[in-house]
C-alpha cells in the first residue's frame, strides 16, 4: 500500500543519507582488529576484524586448520575491504564473535558481494573447540544448500549470550573475490531485506514499464532508435536480475554455468545495443563516415565477444570486456559532446544520463576494490543511476521525436520558401541560366540573357543556340563534347549579340538524364568573360614586360661577374705599374669604364623598384633595439637570437619604416631557412650586427692612397640551409621565390634591394649550402655625421713583406687571386685546397710558416678545425681566418674563437695586405 511504500522509501533514503554523512567524516580511517562484539540490534561491519589465509593449492580443509593451527598462518585483513582479484587460490577467512546480548541469540552473517561461486561456512565453539555448524553453498551449488533463502549469500549464526565463537569461511571463486562482510540481528536483516526487495522491485518495475512504453512507440513510429533503446533497457533489466541474485533464485537456479557467464554476457549486450542506439539517436552516422565505421567495427567486436564468452577463460574474457568497455564509453561520450557542440538539444540529456551512470558505476567499483567501505547507496546506487539513465534517455528520445515532427511540419514551408528563393535567383542572377535540348534548341533561359544578347527572354526561347554563335564552326562542337563527357567546365565560346558584337563567354553545363539514364537535356550557366578577356590580355602584356625585366636583370648579374674579373685584375695590374707609364692611364680608363658599367647594371637591377620615402636622421642601434621584442616574436622561441650592436656609431639618413621593412623581410627568410633544418632548436641561430665600414670609391695604388668613403652597415646572418649557388643570383629578382605556392610572393628581397639601392646603399649576400646565409647592408653616412670621431684610424704601416705564408682556400679563383696579390707584396705563398692538405704540407715538408690564412668553411676539414690542430702542436703559430660571414656571426655560432684574427669577405687588396701586415707586426 501507499503508506508502506512511503515508509520503506523514507527509511531507505534516510539510512543512505546517514551513511553518506558518516563516510564523509570518517571514510576508511576506522579499523578495529579483534573480536566482533554483538550487543545491540544494529549492523556490524566484520571485514575490519577478519584474518585471512591464502591456500594456493586449494586442498586445505577445516580439520587441517583446527588440528595444526601453528602451521596455518593467518594475517590481518587491514582497514580495507579484502579484495583478491582473479585467482586460482582458495581463501580462508577467520574472525571471532562474542554475543553480549541476552535478548538476541539469532544473528545473520551477510556477504554484500553476491557473486561468489563456492563458500564453506564453519562455526566453532571456542569453549570446547567443536564445529557446531557447517554450511557449503555458493552460486555454483544447488539452491538447497543455502542456509537461508535469499539472493545474497547469508548464514544464520546461533550465538548464545556471553560466549565466544570463531567463524571460518573458505571461498573459491572464478570471478574476483570481494568480502564486504556484515552481521546483524535476524529481525533487522528481515526488515532490511524487505526494504531492499521493495526497492529492487520498484527499479525493475520502472524498467519494465519503460520497455513496454518504448515497444509501443516502435510499433507506432517504426523508429529503430526505440528498438535499440528497448533492447538496451531489457539487457539492463536482465543484468539487474542477475547481479542482484534474483535470477539465480527464480529464473535459473539449476543452471550453475549460466549463472557464472550471465553477468558478462548481459554487460556485453548492454554496450552493444547502446552503441547502436547512440549511432541512430545522435544521427552522426549520416554526417560522418569515419565515426560510422568506428561504431560498426566496435559492434562487430562486441558480437565476437558475446560468442567467445563461454569459450575463453573467465579472467581473459573479463579483461577483454573491460578494455573495450572503457573504449566504447569514451566513444559515446565524445560523440555526445560533439552533438552538444552542434546544438543538438537531446544530446544534453544524453550526456547527463551518461555522467550519472558512470559516477554510480565508479562508486560501486571502488567499493568492490576495497577503496570505499560498503554502504546502502553505494551498493544499490547504480540501480538508481540506471533508472535515471533510462528516464533521461526516454525524455531525450521524446525531444528527438518532437524535432522530427517539427522538421516534417516545416518541410512544406521550406519547400515553398525554397521555390520562391530559387525563383528570385533565376530572375535576378547576373550569369545566364539556360536549358537546351539535344538538338541545341533553347527551352529555358533566365531574364539576364538580355544583358548579353540584347534580346528579350521570350524571343530567345525556342531559338537554336547556333543562331547566337559568332563562328559557325562551333555549331556542333559544344553539344558533341558534352554528350560524350556528360559535363563541361569553363568551356570557352565566342557568341554574338543582337548587334553582331562578339562576346567571349565561359560555359559550365551538365547533361541531364531521365529515369532510364537516357540523355534528356543540357542545363548550365553562361558567364560573360569579355572584360576578363581584356584584363587577361593586359596581364599577358605585363608579364611580357616582367619577363623582359627579369631577362635584363639576369644579363646584369652575368655582366657583374665579368666586371669583377675585369676590375680585380685591373687593380692587380695598377699595383705593378708606375703611374708615369703610358699603360697605367689606359688601365685606369678601363677601371673607370668598369665603374660606369657597374652603375649601369645597378640601374638595370633597380628597374621598377622606385618608391616614395621620407628619410630622417636616425640611430640604427636605437631602431633595432626598439624592434627587439617584435623580432623575437616573429622568429619564435626555438631559435637562438643574438644582437651585436657596436656603440657610438654615426647616425644615418633613412626612413625608419624602410629599415624595419628590410630587417623583417630578411628575418622571415632566415626563419624559413632554419625551419627547413633538422638540427636541435638550440643549434639554430640568427645574429644581427652593426658596425662601421669603409669601401673604396676609386681603385687604390699602393703608393697613391686615396680617401675611402665610410658606410654604416648592419648584417643579418643565420646558420640555416643556405642558398644554392644556382639560384643565388636570382634572389633579388621580382616574383622570384623558391617557396611553395601560396607561401611566398617573391617580392621580399626585391623590395629590400630596391630600398637599399634607392638610398645609395649597398647589399651583399654570402651563403653556403647547409651552412647558412649572411645579408650585409651598407648605408651611406651623411656628411654632417662624418666627424673625426666616427672614422676608424687608417694605419700607415708598410704593407710589403718577405715572410712565408700558407693560403688555405677551396675556391680556385679566390685562391689564385689572393695568392697573386700577396706575392705582389713580396711574400712567399704556398697554397692548399682544404685543411687536410694544409696539415700534410706543414707536417711532411717541415716548412715553417709565419702566417696561415684560411677560409673557415671548406670540404673535408674546415678552417676552425685545422686551426685547432695547428695551435695544439704549435701554440705560437699565427692564423688569419676569412669568411663570407661576419666575425660576430662566426663567434656566435661557435666556428671562431674570441681572440682569433678575422677578415671578412669580400676584401680589397689593400685590406688584405694591411691585415696581414698588422698580424705579422704584432709580437
Amino acid at each position: 500500500n501507499k503508506e508502506l511504500f512511503a515508509s520503506v522509501m523514507k527509511n531507505y533514503f534516510s539510512r543512505t543519507l546517514f551513511s553518506l554523512i558518516f563516510l564523509s567524516v570518517i571514510g576508511n580511517a576506522y579499523s578495529a582488529n579483534g573480536t566482533v562484539i554483538l550487543s545491540d540490534d544494529m549492523e556490524y561491519s566484520v571485514w575490519r576484524n577478519i584474518d585471512i589465509f591464502e591456500d594456493k593449492t586449494a586442498t586445505i580443509t577445516i580439520n587441517d586448520i583446527l588440528d595444526n593451527p601453528s602451521q596455518i598462518e593467518f594475517f590481518p585483513a587491514g582497514s580495507r575491504i579484502p579484495n583478491f582479484g582473479y585467482t586460482k587460490s582458495a581463501y580462508w577467512v577467520r574472525f571471532e564473535v562474542h554475543n553480549k546480548s541476552r535478548k538476541i541469540n539469532k544473528w545473520i552473517l551477510e556477504s554484500k558481494y553476491i557473486n561468489l561461486n563456492y563458500v564453506d561456512f564453519y562455526l566453532i565453539d571456542n569453549q570446547n573447540g567443536q564445529i557446531i555448524k557447517t554450511v557449503k553453498t555458493g552460486n555454483m551449488r544447488p539452491l538447497e544448500t543455502r542456509d537461508y533463502f535469499h539472493q545474497k549469500i547469508v548464514f544464520i549464526l546461533p550465538l548464545e549470550a556471553e560466549k565466544n565463537y570463531t567463524v571460518y569461511l573458505r571461498i573459491k571463486n572464478t570471478p574476483s573475490i570481494s568480502l564486504p562482510l556484515a552481521i546483524c540481528s535476524f529481525r533487522q536483516f528481515e526488515k532490511k531485506a524487505l526494504q531492499n526487495n521493495i526497492f529492487i522491485g520498484i527499479i525493475l518495475g520502472i524498467l519494465l514499464l519503460l520497455i513496454i512504453s518504448n515497444a509501443n512507440v516502435i510499433v507506432a513510429l517504426k523508429d529503430r532508435s526505440y528498438l535499440y533503446f528497448s533492447l538496451f533497457l531489457f539487457s539492463i533489466l536482465m543484468f539487474n536480475l542477475t547481479y542482484s541474485g534474483l535470477a539465480y533464485l527464480y529464473l535459473w537456479p539449476d543452471f550453475f554455468t549460466w549463472n557464472l557467464y550471465a553477468n558478462p554476457l548481459f554487460v556485453s549486450f548492454i554496450v552493444l545495443f547502446f552503441l547502436k542506439f547512440t549511432q541512430k539517436f545522435l544521427q552522426y552516422d549520416k554526417e560522418n563516415l569515419f565515426w560510422k565505421n568506428i561504431t560498426a567495427t566496435l559492434t562487430i567486436i562486441w558480437l565476437l565477444i558475446i560468442i567467445l564468452i563461454p569459450i575463453l577463460s573467465y579472467q581473459l574474457m573479463m579483461k577483454i570486456i573491460l578494455i573495450f568497455l572503457v573504449f566504447s564509453i569514451s566513444l559515446t561520450l565524445w560523440l555526445g559532446y560533439r552533438s552538444y557542440l552542434d546544438n543538438y538539444h537531446p544530446a544534453k540529456m544524453f550526456l547527463a544520463s551518461m555522467a550519472l551512470i558512470i559516477l554510480t558505476a565508479i562508486n560501486l567499483s571502488l567499493i568492490r576494490l576495497g577503496i570505499l567501505p560498503p554502504w546502502d547507496f553505494g551498493e544499490n546506487g547504480y540501480m538508481i543511476g540506471i533508472v535515471f539513465l533510462s528516464w533521461l534517455m526516454s525524455r531525450a528520445l521524446t525531444d528527438r521525436i518532437k524535432i522530427l515532427q517539427n522538421e516534417k511540419e516545416n518541410a512544406s514551408v521550406k519547400l515553398i520558401k525554397s521555390t520562391e528563393k530559387y525563383r528570385n535567383i533565376f530572375e535576378n542572377i547576373t550569369d545566364i541560366y539556360f536549358e537546351i535540348d539535344l538538338e541545341g534548341n533553347i527551352i529555358e533561359v533566365s531574364p539576364s540573357a538580355y544583358n548579353l544578347f540584347k534580346y528579350d527572354r521570350q524571343y530567345i526561347i525556342n531559338k537554336n543556340l547556333s543562331d547566337l554563335y559568332s563562328d559557325l564552326k562551333d555549331t556542333d562542337a559544344f553539344i558533341s563534347f558534352i554528350s560524350q563527357k556528360g559535363y563541361i567546365k569553363n568551356y570557352s565560346l565566342k557568341l554574338k549579340d543582337k548587334n553582331d558584337v562578339p562576346h567571349y563567354v565561359s560555359i559550365n553545363a551538365i547533361l541531364i538524364r531521365d529515369d532510364k539514364q537516357q540523355p534528356l537535356k543540357i542545363a548550365g550557366v553562361i558567364r560573360d568573360e569579355t572584360e576578363n578577356k581584356k584584363l587577361q590580355e593586359q596581364l599577358f602584356q605585363a608579364q611580357k614586360m616582367e619577363s623582359m625585366g627579369r631577362l635584363a636583370a639576369g644579363i646584369a648579374h652575368d655582366f657583374n661577374n665579368l666586371l669583377t674579373v675585369i676590375k680585380g685584375y685591373s687593380e692587380l695590374a695598377l699595383n705593378k705599374l708606375n703611374p708615369d707609364e703610358p699603360v697605367y692611364k689606359d688601365i685606369v680608363t678601363i677601371q673607370s669604364a668598369g665603374d660606369k658599367a657597374e652603375n649601369l647594371t645597378r640601374q638595370i637591377l633597380a628597374f621598377s623598384r622606385k618608391q616614395s620615402f621620407q628619410p630622417q636622421i636616425i640611430d640604427i642601434n636605437f631602431t633595432i633595439t626598439n624592434l627587439d621584442k617584435m623580432m623575437r616574436r616573429i622568429i619564435g622561441e626555438d631559435i637562438d637570437f643574438h644582437l651585436s650592436l657596436k656603440p657610438d656609431l654615426p647616425k644615418i639618413k633613412a626612413d625608419p619604416g624602410q629599415i624595419e621593412q628590410i630587417i623583417f623581410n630578411i628575418l622571415v627568410n632566415a626563419k624559413d631557412a632554419l625551419a627547413a633544418k633538422t638540427e636541435k632548436a638550440s643549434e639554430k641561430k640568427i645574429t644581427i650586427e652593426t658596425g662601421l665600414s669603409k669601401l673604396g670609391v676609386k681603385p687604390l695604388a699602393i703608393d697613391d692612397r686615396q680617401d675611402e668613403e665610410y658606410y654604416l652597415f648592419f648584417s643579418i646572418s643565420d646558420n640555416g640551409i643556405g642558398i644554392p649557388e644556382d639560384i643565388r643570383q636570382n634572389i633579388f629578382d621580382p616574383f622570384f621565390t623558391t617557396k611553395e605556392k601560396g607561401k611566398g610572393t617573391g617580392l621580399g628581397l626585391s623590395t629590400v634591394y630596391g630600398i637599399v639601392t634607392q638610398n645609395k646603399g649597398k647589399i651583399t649576400v654570402y651563403s653556403e649550402e647547409g651552412r647558412g646565409t649572411v645579408f650585409k647592408i651598407y648605408w651611406p653616412v651623411p656628411e654632417e655625421e662624418k666627424t673625426i670621431e666616427n672614422r676608424e684610424p687608417i694605419s700607415e704601416v708598410n704593407l710589403r713583406g718577405t715572410e712565408t705564408l700558407l693560403l688555405v682556400e677551396d675556391d680556385e679563383n679566390v685562391r689564385n687571386f689572393t695568392s697573386l696579390a700577396l706575392k705582389n707584396f713580396g711574400y712567399t705563398v704556398y697554397t692548399a685546397e682544404n685543411g687536410m692538405e694544409a696539415l700534410d704540407i706543414i707536417n711532411n715538408d717541415n716548412q715553417h710558416f709565419d702566417l696561415v690564412i684560411t677560409d673557415l668553411v671548406m670540404p673535408e676539414m674546415g678552417g676552425s678545425e685545422m686551426a685547432g690542430h695547428l695551435q695544439k702542436d704549435n701554440p705560437e703559430i699565427k692564423i688569419l681566418c676569412v669568411s663570407g660571414y661576419s666575425g660576430e656571426h662566426n663567434k656566435h655560432s661557435g666556428k671562431l674563437d674570441e681572440n682569433i684574427n678575422f677578415l671578412h669577405k669580400p676584401y680589397s687588396i689593400s685590406e688584405l695586405a694591411a691585415k696581414v701586415r698588422e698580424i705579422l707586426n704584432n709580437d
